[in-house]
């Protein structure tokens, strides 16, 4: 049996990719930014990686020296 379940929501996009708390992992990538989600459906999220958002911002803003901030 193969049960389908989303991995996003409606209204989902922009939302971060970040590295959730695992007792598995290291509490110092608790708290990276991996990318964004930009688009979905009712079976798929796509999402772009954080480098590529981050260049695209910085050439749209002509401003190579970004800092980003997350903010809960």
């Amino acid at each position: 049996m193969y049960i389908l379940l989303p991995v996003s929501r409606p209204e989902d996009s922009g939302a971060a990719l970040r590295q959730g708390f695992s007792f598995a992992g290291s509490v110092t990538k608790e708290k990276q930014w991996y990318g964004m989600i930009v688009g979905g459906d009712e079976t798929s999220a796509y999402a772009t990686h954080a480098e590529s958002l981050w260049a695209w911002a910085a050439e749209v803003t002509n401003n190579h020296d970004l800092e980003f901030a997350f903010i809960k």
